[in-house]
């Protein structure tokens, strides 16, 4: 996207737009307006929207600014990500959290799983890389295994990738199903061996194989499983990954064990293990797939026979990418540059990676308990980042894709039902403890009050309550809610005893207000007010005379003596006391009664951004922690747009829109920050359109669309918004119709968008 530094136009004259409306005249009690005519709607996109996806964007980045994209191929959601793992010259693949970096000279094969965007590493195992030199010890070195290429013979496409191996001369080409990947290695030179080299003990910085197990089933099938931990999934136990491959033509196979080749040996067991599969020199095309599964060999099996193929490699690539046009397709725009477009597209694209697809294509699935159950009437899914996704993934799923989203929610009371609690950050087959909070009750919640009710509501506030009251046991792997017999009785986390106090503080009071949005809805009046009165908790970590939230010990006082506002401390989890100063969504009044008054809020947030521009300009810390405004994290994602709910909407739109021209970009340093499993992305796809969520609460905030029209079909519901003349220096909603009747402020609830017909039609002006 074109970068534009300025933060407002005072170019030209202010235009109003003809109404749209909808076809019948509104009584005078509507309030609004219907114009006699309608001008001629902007042409939406047609056809194939996936020629606008750009996989390569978020794959690179430097510092705290690396996106931590795979470019790969995958189905929507998939659990195969089949995607190259790369290294520099030196053989350091650092900040490489799903296994790619876009700047790195070398590959050093092709891993089946990845995760997306997350800030730090794990799986990237079962690894495969084509090598044209005798099969000898020396080549399980990764310097010697790796191999150079041109990033000019790189393509990444929606299901598809393609790239040059120098050193073997050999092109790779992948595509993929939900649950098997599919390899075509061409290779280039007769006169070289014809190698695959299959390594059962790669895995992601942080990551350690205990145990695999590889055996060659015949001359063109080989089967195994490995058990592997990383930096996330070893508090849960790890997980295991089985696999069941074939090939299309015969080949000759060799097995390895601890770098020592086996030459005579068809099965292998231990913590590294792997085999070299030789072909025929004349046999310049290799084909493999391979079926994935979490489960067993026998599930392993069964994806593979079922999502396999008769080695039509060019009708799955395909089949993927009709998959992912008729997720993408589901929305379609009008107007916006092509770079624009493409940034929209792709971070639908990049909305749509996690979480994770883990139940089998019969349902089985490995619980929280590590036994065996099957998905009935549902997909089971895991790899939740619910600390960041709360914030606009999920809003964007209930939104776009809610039987998805629906599934989501039962996999995770199926987690709590078969684990005994909610997760924080589940991964694979197993809590991780990740991070802080109990993002769940609001995951749960927004869906809920959005009307997406097929899963045991019962059950899930059963859950969601369980870990708001008791105690979490020390060492417990879920995480759950750390010190709450103090925070509930006292309303504070105690600093002294537990770093980032006054952050967990505040993310308490705002799990406590999902959990009292879901009572409200389920009749629970008690209860209503009991988790209400607690999520004002976070005004007990409010300094008054600082005017900064701040992490309070035991005894009241305040745990930081030297205070500062600009710099990370223990008193916050990932951030700095500007960052989460205005972090209470769901309470702006209450929060600007600590300010001293709206205005007084809103003169804070002016100097916030104004300090942010400032910095941002003058390129502070570039590839560093920021000091305010940080959009490559998640504590402050949602400020620009508490204008809006202040009444400065034109504030916010200002703001907003800044955000998406200096933090987004078509190229791989096109996000702030790590996407988080798509919050970043989600935050752009739905700013694009010119809405925003409040998680927990029933509304859409109507911010600055980018696009003169959109189109979102929603389970055969069409609604329209028309936002015409909207440009880089067109930006500022006047006023909003909803089906012709004009809104009484910029925003509206997401029961009012989502009917069959709708239009919400914008005004947009130049000027503020």
């Amino acid at each position: 996207m074109k970068r534009h530094l300025g933060l407002v136009c005072f170019v030209g004259a202010l235009l109003l737009l003809i109404s749209i409306g909808c076809t019948s005249t509104p009584s005078p009690s509507d309030g609004g307006s219907k114009e006699e005519s309608t001008p001629q709607l902007p042409q939406l996109v047609e056809g194939d929207v996936t020629q606008f996806v750009n996989p390569f964007i978020a794959t690179g980045g430097a510092g705290f600014a690396v996106g931590s994209a795979h470019p790969g191929p995958n189905a929507p959601f998939g659990l195969v990500k089949v995607s190259p793992d790369t290294a520099d010259k030196e053989g350091i693949n650092f900040s490489h959290c799903a296994g790619y970096a876009y700047t790195d000279e070398y590959i050093v094969g092709f891993s089946h799983i990845h995760l997306y965007g997350t800030g730090v590493p794990d799986y990237g195992n079962l690894l495969f890389m084509p090598v044209a030199s005798p099969i000898a010890s020396d080549i399980l070195s990764t310097k010697v295994q790796r191999s150079s290429y041109k990033k000019e013979s790189e393509v990444a496409q929606t299901g598809y990738y393609k790239v040059h191996l120098d050193k073997p001369n050999t092109t790779v080409e992948l595509t993929a199903s939900t649950r098997t990947a599919y390899h075509r290695y061409t290779f280039k030179d007769k006169n070289t061996p014809h190698n695959v080299l299959i390594r059962l003990d790669h895995a992601l910085p942080g990551g350690n194989v205990r145990d695999g197990h590889i055996h060659i089933t015949s001359d063109k099938t080989f089967e195994g499983w490995l058990h592997s931990d990383g930096a996330m999934s070893k508090p849960g136990g790890g997980f295991m990954l089985y696999f069941v491959a074939k090939s299309k033509t015969p080949f000759q196979a060799t097995t390895w064990k601890d770098d020592k080749i086996q030459l005579k040996e068809l099965e292998q067991k231990g913590p590294k293990v792997g085999a070299f599969l030789t072909f025929p020199k004349d046999q310049t095309t290799v084909e493999l797939q391979v079926g994935i599964s979490m489960t067993g060999l026998a599930q392993a099996k069964q994806n593979l026979d079922k999502e396999g193929n008769n080695w039509d490699f060019e009708a799955q690539r395909q089949n993927t990418k009709q998959a992912w046009q008729d997720l993408l397709s589901r929305v379609r725009i009008a107007g916006g540059s092509q770079d624009q477009k493409t940034m929209f597209y792709t971070s639908l694209y990049h909305s749509y990676q996690m979480p994770t697809i883990l139940s089998d294509t019969d349902g089985s699935y490995t619980g929280f308990d590590k036994k065996q159950h099957k998905a009935q009437g549902f997909t089971y899914y895991t790899d939740f980042s619910m600390w960041d996704t709360y914030r606009t993934l999920h809003p964007l799923l209930v939104l776009l894709l809610p039987k998805h989203q629906n599934d989501m929610v039962r996999s995770l009371l199926a987690m709590a039902k078969e684990g005994g609690y909610l997760p924080r950050w589940p991964l694979a087959t197993g809590y991780t403890g990740t991070m802080v909070g109990a993002s769940a009750d609001i995951v749960i919640a927004d869906t809920y009050i959005k009307g997406v009710r097929d899963f045991d509501a019962e059950a899930a506030y059963k859950a969601m309550t369980f870990l708001a009251m008791n105690p979490t046991p020390p060492g417990a792997k879920y995480g759950g809610r750390r010190d709450i017999e103090h925070y509930a009785s006292k309303g504070y986390v105690q600093a002294n005893k537990h770093s980032g106090a006054a952050s967990v503080t505040m993310e308490f009071a705002y799990n406590d207000f999902a959990i009292a949005q879901m009572a409200k809805a389920m009749g629970k009046t008690k209860d209503v007010e009991t988790y209400m009165k607690r999520s004002e908790n976070y005004k007990h970590v409010w300094d008054d005379k600082m005017k900064f939230f701040r992490a309070k010990n035991a005894d009241g006082t305040w745990f930081n003596d030297e205070f500062k506002d600009t710099v990370w401390t223990k008193d916050y989890v990932e951030g700095t006391a500007w960052q989460y100063l205005f972090f209470v969504p769901h309470d702006m009044d209450g929060l600007s009664t600590l300010f001293g008054g709206k205005d007084a809020l809103l003169k804070r947030l002016d100097e916030f951004f104004e300090l942010s521009f400032n910095e941002y300009e003058a390129r502070e810390r570039k590839l560093g922690l920021k000091k305010y405004y940080w959009h490559g994290n998640e504590p402050d994602l949602h400020v620009a747009t508490m204008y809006i709910l202040l009444g400065k909407p034109s504030l916010g739109q200002k703001w907003v829109r800044w955000i998406m021209d200096t933090r987004y970009e078509n190229s791989p340093k096109g996000l702030a920050g790590n996407d988080d499993a798509g919050t970043l992305s989600a935050w752009y796809a739905f700013n694009a359109m010119g809405l925003y969520p409040i998680p927990g609460r029933d509304l859409y905030l109507i911010t600055s669309p980018i696009f003169t029209r959109t189109q979102m079909t929603i389970e055969g519901k069409t609604i329209e918004i028309h936002a015409l003349g909207a440009s880089d220096k067109t930006k500022y909603v006047k006023k909003a119709w909803l089906n012709g009747k004009e809104l009484p402020n910029l925003w509206l609830k997401h029961t009012e968008l989502l009917k069959d017909g709708n239009v919400l039609r914008l005004e947009l002006s130049d000027t503020p």
